[in-house]
């Protein structure tokens, strides 16, 4: 019997949206800011697999729509200290993950 294999994804076929619970632990920014966030991160989940890559993937569009310096952790678990601007942080829990999201000027 031959062993399984994996097929390649279909080249410009659309990938499936990822139906993630998004679970909301910490939000100081607008409502708009934030439903731009978990907006992104849902397309983001789909074009990504790799934790480090969501997080460059909301880094850049943060920084690029809202202006630098943004900043963005994403992990299984993870400790953290952090500096950030008044208003600029979104904390959240997306399946066993957590995002922290959040904007710097030092």
């Amino acid at each position: 019997m031959a062993p399984p294999t994996e097929t390649a994804p279909v080249e410009g076929a659309p990938k499936e949206r990822k139906d993630v619970k998004i679970t909301l632990m910490r939000v100081e920014m607008t409502t708009a800011m934030k439903d731009e966030a978990v907006n992104h991160l849902s397309e983001s989940l789909v074009a990504n697999v790799i934790e480090k890559d969501i997080a460059t993937d909301m880094k850049k569009y943060f920084d690029q729509k809202f202006g630098p310096t943004w900043h963005c952790i994403v992990g299984k678990g993870f400790g953290c200290s952090v500096a950030y601007d008044t208003q600029y942080l979104l904390f959240l829990r997306m399946d066993q993950h957590y995002m922290l999201l959040f904007k710097s000027t030092e």
